[in-house]
Protein backbone atom coordinates (compact mmCIF):
# COMPACT_ATOMS: atom_id res chain seq x y z
CA UNK A 1 0.00 0.00 0.00
CA UNK A 2 2.60 2.55 1.22
CA UNK A 3 4.17 1.77 -2.69
CA UNK A 4 0.86 3.21 -4.25
CA UNK A 5 1.18 6.23 -1.87
CA UNK A 6 3.82 6.62 -3.16
CA UNK A 7 3.19 7.12 -6.33
CA UNK A 8 -0.17 9.23 -5.55
CA UNK A 9 1.86 11.26 -3.85
CA UNK A 10 4.65 11.90 -6.41
CA UNK A 11 1.48 13.03 -9.00
CA UNK A 12 0.60 15.75 -6.36
CA UNK A 13 4.22 16.73 -6.56
CA UNK A 14 4.02 16.51 -10.25
CA UNK A 15 1.16 18.64 -10.16
CA UNK A 16 2.44 21.27 -8.19
CA UNK A 17 6.07 21.11 -9.93
CA UNK A 18 3.47 21.80 -12.91
CA UNK A 19 2.24 25.01 -11.95
CA UNK A 20 5.63 26.65 -11.27
CA UNK A 21 6.77 25.59 -14.91
CA UNK A 22 3.24 27.33 -15.98
CA UNK A 23 4.54 30.26 -14.31
CA UNK A 24 7.82 29.82 -16.08
CA UNK A 25 9.05 32.04 -18.74
CA UNK A 26 10.42 29.61 -22.03
CA UNK A 27 12.81 30.42 -24.43
CA UNK A 28 11.28 28.46 -27.22
CA UNK A 29 8.59 26.06 -27.76
CA UNK A 30 10.74 23.11 -27.86
CA UNK A 31 12.67 24.31 -24.64
CA UNK A 32 8.58 23.95 -23.04
CA UNK A 33 7.77 20.79 -24.14
CA UNK A 34 11.11 19.09 -23.02
CA UNK A 35 10.91 20.65 -19.50
CA UNK A 36 7.56 19.77 -19.19
CA UNK A 37 7.96 16.29 -20.76
CA UNK A 38 10.93 15.62 -17.95
CA UNK A 39 8.62 16.79 -15.44
CA UNK A 40 6.41 14.54 -16.75
CA UNK A 41 8.45 11.23 -16.56
CA UNK A 42 6.77 8.42 -16.07
CA UNK A 43 3.16 10.23 -15.42
CA UNK A 44 2.35 11.12 -19.06
CA UNK A 45 -0.82 8.54 -19.25
CA UNK A 46 -2.53 10.62 -16.02
CA UNK A 47 -2.32 14.07 -17.12
CA UNK A 48 -3.46 15.65 -20.76
CA UNK A 49 -1.43 18.31 -21.75
CA UNK A 50 -2.71 20.91 -24.30
CA UNK A 51 0.33 23.18 -25.16
CA UNK A 52 -0.25 27.02 -27.01
CA UNK A 53 2.95 27.20 -29.13
CA UNK A 54 2.43 30.58 -30.26
CA UNK A 55 1.92 32.14 -26.86
CA UNK A 56 4.49 29.51 -25.31
CA UNK A 57 2.55 28.71 -22.79
CA UNK A 58 0.53 25.14 -21.78
CA UNK A 59 -2.41 23.32 -19.56
CA UNK A 60 -2.42 20.65 -18.39
CA UNK A 61 -5.58 18.34 -16.62
CA UNK A 62 -5.27 15.17 -14.45
CA UNK A 63 -7.01 12.36 -16.33
CA UNK A 64 -9.30 11.47 -12.96
CA UNK A 65 -11.52 8.45 -14.80
CA UNK A 66 -8.12 7.05 -16.19
CA UNK A 67 -6.59 7.57 -12.67
CA UNK A 68 -9.87 5.70 -11.03
CA UNK A 69 -10.27 2.65 -13.70
CA UNK A 70 -6.02 2.10 -13.26
CA UNK A 71 -5.79 2.38 -9.54
CA UNK A 72 -9.34 -0.15 -8.95
CA UNK A 73 -6.86 -2.88 -10.50
CA UNK A 74 -4.62 -2.10 -7.42
CA UNK A 75 -7.45 -3.28 -4.98
CA UNK A 76 -6.23 -0.88 -2.44
CA UNK A 77 -8.34 2.50 -1.28
CA UNK A 78 -6.60 5.26 -3.32
CA UNK A 79 -6.53 8.28 -1.23
CA UNK A 80 -5.59 11.60 -3.74
CA UNK A 81 -5.03 14.49 -1.56
CA UNK A 82 -4.14 18.20 -2.80
CA UNK A 83 -2.02 19.30 0.22
CA UNK A 84 1.48 19.05 1.07
CA UNK A 85 0.69 16.56 3.69
CA UNK A 86 3.83 13.59 4.35
CA UNK A 87 3.19 10.65 2.93
CA UNK A 88 3.89 8.92 6.53
CA UNK A 89 0.98 11.61 8.40
CA UNK A 90 -1.21 10.62 5.68
CA UNK A 91 -1.25 6.91 6.59
CA UNK A 92 -1.66 7.55 10.29
CA UNK A 93 -4.47 9.91 9.39
CA UNK A 94 -5.96 7.41 7.28
CA UNK A 95 -5.88 4.86 9.50
CA UNK A 96 -7.58 7.05 12.71
CA UNK A 97 -10.48 6.35 10.58
CA UNK A 98 -11.70 2.97 12.22
CA UNK A 99 -12.74 5.04 15.06
CA UNK A 100 -14.26 7.83 13.49
CA UNK A 101 -16.17 4.45 11.74
CA UNK A 102 -16.98 2.63 14.67
CA UNK A 103 -18.68 6.04 16.12
CA UNK A 104 -20.71 6.27 13.49
CA UNK A 105 -21.46 2.74 14.16
CA UNK A 106 -23.14 2.96 17.03
CA UNK A 107 -25.65 5.84 15.46
CA UNK A 108 -27.28 3.17 14.04
CA UNK A 109 -28.85 1.69 16.12
CA UNK A 110 -30.10 4.66 18.51
CA UNK A 111 -31.74 6.54 15.59
CA UNK A 112 -34.95 6.99 16.02
CA UNK A 113 -37.21 8.24 12.81
CA UNK A 114 -37.00 11.70 11.96
CA UNK A 115 -40.27 13.46 11.60
CA UNK A 116 -39.01 16.63 10.64
CA UNK A 117 -40.92 19.43 8.74
CA UNK A 118 -37.49 20.93 6.85
CA UNK A 119 -34.71 20.58 5.18
CA UNK A 120 -32.95 22.72 8.13
CA UNK A 121 -34.58 20.95 10.80
CA UNK A 122 -32.74 17.17 9.13
CA UNK A 123 -29.21 19.00 9.03
CA UNK A 124 -29.84 20.12 12.48
CA UNK A 125 -30.68 16.91 13.93
CA UNK A 126 -27.66 15.12 12.38
CA UNK A 127 -25.23 17.71 13.30
CA UNK A 128 -25.98 17.69 16.70
CA UNK A 129 -26.08 13.69 16.68
CA UNK A 130 -22.51 13.70 15.20
CA UNK A 131 -21.59 16.29 17.54
CA UNK A 132 -22.73 14.37 20.50
CA UNK A 133 -21.16 11.22 19.37
CA UNK A 134 -17.90 13.37 18.45
CA UNK A 135 -17.66 14.51 22.13
CA UNK A 136 -17.74 11.08 23.49
CA UNK A 137 -15.42 9.94 21.71
CA UNK A 138 -12.95 12.84 22.64
CA UNK A 139 -14.29 12.27 26.35
CA UNK A 140 -13.27 8.05 26.14
CA UNK A 141 -9.77 9.49 24.91
CA UNK A 142 -8.80 12.20 27.31
CA UNK A 143 -10.01 9.89 30.01
CA UNK A 144 -8.04 7.11 28.26
CA UNK A 145 -11.08 4.97 28.53
CA UNK A 146 -12.81 2.69 25.58
CA UNK A 147 -15.63 4.45 23.20
CA UNK A 148 -18.01 1.98 24.93
CA UNK A 149 -17.18 2.43 28.74
CA UNK A 150 -17.67 6.51 28.38
CA UNK A 151 -20.97 5.77 26.44
CA UNK A 152 -21.91 3.98 29.73
CA UNK A 153 -21.11 6.75 31.99
CA UNK A 154 -22.53 9.03 29.73
CA UNK A 155 -25.99 6.99 29.72
CA UNK A 156 -25.70 7.10 33.28
CA UNK A 157 -25.56 11.07 34.03
CA UNK A 158 -28.81 12.22 34.92
CA UNK A 159 -27.74 15.67 36.17
CA UNK A 160 -24.65 17.88 35.80
CA UNK A 161 -21.56 16.69 37.45
CA UNK A 162 -18.41 18.49 38.74
CA UNK A 163 -14.51 17.87 37.15
CA UNK A 164 -13.60 16.14 39.90
CA UNK A 165 -16.55 13.87 40.08
CA UNK A 166 -15.98 12.66 36.29
CA UNK A 167 -12.69 12.23 36.94
CA UNK A 168 -13.10 9.63 39.30
CA UNK A 169 -15.85 8.04 37.26
CA UNK A 170 -13.28 7.80 34.31
CA UNK A 171 -10.49 6.65 37.00
CA UNK A 172 -13.11 4.16 37.87
CA UNK A 173 -14.02 2.69 34.19
CA UNK A 174 -10.52 2.68 32.91
CA UNK A 175 -9.85 0.42 35.89
CA UNK A 176 -12.37 -2.02 35.17
CA UNK A 177 -12.12 -4.52 32.27
CA UNK A 178 -15.08 -4.34 29.25
CA UNK A 179 -15.75 -7.36 28.19
CA UNK A 180 -16.56 -5.72 24.79
CA UNK A 181 -12.68 -4.81 24.89
CA UNK A 182 -10.94 -7.76 25.47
Amino acid sequence: MIGKMLILFTLSEKEKNLDVLKEKGFHSSKDMVKSVEEELNGFNSLVEMKYNFKGIKFLYELKHKYIQRRTKRFGYTVLIINTGIAVNDLLKIYKKKDAVEKSFSHIKPLREPLFLRSEEGTRARMFLTVFGYTLLAIIAKMCRISYNQALNIISGMREPYTHQELTLLCNIQRNRRDPGEA
